[in-house]
Parts: structure tokens; C-alpha cells; sequence
């Protein structure tokens, strides 16, 4: 019995190291869309879609933050 417990305490750790690592995505990518929008203030010479990419990621970001059922969590 108490075997068990352990395993599903270990399976809530794996859970929540996960959710950790999608957080940390979530906060490179919002990182990444302030860069591009510096970029784009900036206006490049060779990069000419900085603002679409800034956009996208901070898209992108959103969908991960929201998970899977589509709820931001305010517990970070």
C-alpha cells in the first residue's frame, strides 16, 4: 500500500517538474517576442518580419500558458 503512495507522490513530482519546464518555455518565449520587437523598432535590414514573429510567439506563449483545457492558471 504505501509502495503505491510513494509511486503516485513520485507521479505528481514528474507532473509538476513538467509544469515547470512548460512555465520556463512560456517565459523564453515572451523574452523572445520583446526582442523581436525591438528588432522591428529597430527596423532590419535583412529581417523584415519581426513584428509578425513578436505576434506569433506571444501566440504561441498564450496557448502554452493556457494548457491543455485552455485556462490561464494564476498559480505561477
Amino acid at each position: 500500500y504505501k509502495r503505491k503512495d510513494v509511486e503516485r507522490l513520485l507521479g505528481d513530482v514528474e507532473y509538476w517538474r513538467g509544469t515547470a519546464r512548460v512555465r520556463a518555455a512560456v517565459e523564453t518565449l515572451e523574452e523572445a517576442g520583446k526582442r523581436y520587437d525591438d528588432a522591428a523598432d529597430k527596423r532590419p535590414r535583412h529581417a523584415d518580419d519581426a513584428a509578425k514573429r513578436a505576434a506569433w510567439v506571444r501566440r504561441v506563449a498564450k496557448d502554452l500558458a493556457a494548457g491543455p483545457d485552455g485556462i490561464v492558471s494564476t498559480n505561477h
